[in-house]
């Protein structure tokens, strides 16, 4: 009976669940906007990716809170740190991050600590700032080149249109290749792809070969056509995701979750203050993977499967979906209880890691799952 009254509240009310992560999408768009225009960036980055000077100094002595606290007037923007001890916790060294160069920086510390900074009590690095930004830039394209990748591959999976599919996939390697200039395997893979999905096109789909034809010469010079124009990219990306959005829903919902889980997690790691590193951008391409995972599970079980009546297959897919998230949960929380004291990486990648896996339930088991079924009822 319980279950029962249960199944029946949810049939009644599933579609009033998605408001709670459309307010907090909407909120959390909002906020990032305002942060753009307040800091020119969607998040705050170290040194890595902006540039500037990193000192390390083996003592023991000083806090991080006393360092910060003598450094606060001379560089407001430093970032301090502590290094400690796996097993016994305590402090090692500390290091000094800003965008003030090691002839700038160095003196302070030095009066601060009262002796001199050498190569066996401190260690130095530099990264100039037109370098770090252009790696920046070679990080943000790989992430949208791999975003792009992933919504290509579940339009093919859950699409049904043969002539869609090839259309999205010559605009998607192409966009891909326009994204990583100057990798020559790259470009490759990408003309050979353009030209497979075009013949596939002309003699599998229903559409008109020329159609088929003309978008796949568009393909092949959209990389030549870019250049550093990269709203081109973003119009390109505009039409996939309209396409994705007007011809397969659960297509669009499983990339929708994925695009909430990002924004998401970039709106805590804002207001918690985190400085984003190489790390950081590289524990968001793993959230891609790990927030598509749930979402195709409960696609295909929901889609594909006919055992059962959905509530039961959503139901089937939620228990297994659940259980991944919460192991993969529980162990990036165990290394980030092990490495927060001697590694400010890892600690990144492990907590945006944890951020993006919790937004994940709810995007899979709330924001999907409410489309998806919306999608099959309108269907029946």
């Amino acid at each position: 009976m319980e279950q029962s009254t249960t199944e029946h509240w949810y049939n009644k009310h599933y579609k009033h669940l998605l408001v709670l992560p459309g307010l907090l999408l909407l909120f959390s768009l909002v906020y990032l906007g305002m942060f753009y225009s307040a800091h020119g960036d969607l998040f705050l980055k170290d040194v890595s990716l902006s540039g500037g000077t990193v000192i390390t100094v083996f003592d023991t002595d000083f806090t991080p809170t006393q360092v910060a606290e003598a450094l606060a007037s001379t560089f407001p923007d430093a970032h301090i740190r502590a290094i400690s001890d796996i097993r016994t916790g305590a402090q090692k060294a500390f290091y000094v991050e800003s965008s003030a160069s090691a002839e700038e920086l160095r003196p302070v510390l030095e009066a601060l600590i009262g002796y001199s900074l050498t190569s066996i009590n401190s260690s130095t690095e530099f990264s100039g700032a037109v370098l770090s930004q252009q790696f920046y830039r070679q990080l943000l394209q790989a992430l949208a080149v791999a975003f792009l990748l992933m919504a290509l591959v579940v339009f093919v999976i859950f699409s049904q249109d043969k002539t869609l599919k090839a259309w999205a996939i010559m605009l998607t390697l192409g966009s891909t290749a326009a994204l990583l200039p100057g990798i020559r395997s790259v470009s490759t893979l990408c003309v050979l792809g353009i030209a497979c999905a075009g013949i596939y096109g002309m003699f599998f789909g229903k559409g008109k070969r020329w159609i088929v034809f003309a978008l796949m010469l568009f393909s092949f010079v959209l990389p030549s056509l870019v250049g550093n124009q990269f709203w081109i990219i973003g119009v390109v990306t505009g039409v996939l995701f309209g396409g994705y959005a007007y011809y397969s829903v659960p297509s669009a919902a499983v990339v929708f979750a994925a695009f909430a889980d990002i924004v998401m997690t970039l709106v805590v790691v804002n207001l918690m203050g985190m400085h984003m590193s190489v790390g950081g951008i590289i524990a968001l391409l793993m959230l891609i993977g790990y927030s598509v995972d749930t979402d195709i599970l409960l696609t295909t079980r929901v889609l594909k499967e006919r055992v059962g009546t959905v509530n039961e297959r959503m139901w089937g897919a939620c228990k297994t979906g659940v259980t991944m998230t919460m192991t993969a949960i529980v162990a990036v929380g165990i290394s980030l209880v092990f490495v927060h004291s001697f590694s400010d990486t890892l600690s990144q990648i492990f907590t945006i890691m944890l951020i993006g896996l919790g937004f994940d339930l709810l995007n899979t088991w709330i924001t999907n799952a409410s489309i998806l079924k919306w999608f099959v009822e309108r269907q029946a």
